[in-house]
């Protein structure tokens, strides 16, 4: 199963990375498996990031009480300015 996610999820890069390079920009992905807070702060502290930036969905209070906010985990628990983009 987690093959079949790696494969959908690198051809899924392929397509930003190939967007990237044509506005010459240069773009790293990567994947990890586990709570994707935990694994961008965690990442973030490997790599000696000085900035995260993550997207927000946008969900209802009520969806985000009951389901938890990736952005709002690393928010809380990065150790570097975090920007969220709507």
């Amino acid at each position: 199963m987690l093959d079949d996610a790696r494969q959908r999820y690198e051809e899924g890069f392929k397509k930003i990375l190939e967007k990237a390079r044509a506005r010459d920009l240069d773009v790293k992905t990567d994947m990890a498996v586990g709570h994707p807070g935990e694994q961008i702060i965690h990442r973030a502290q490997l790599e000696k990031i000085d900035l995260i930036i993550v997207g927000r969905r946008g969900r209802s209070m009520i969806s985000r009480m009951m389901l938890g906010s990736v952005s709002e985990h690393v928010l809380r628990y990065a150790h570097c300015p975090v920007m969220v983009v709507q």
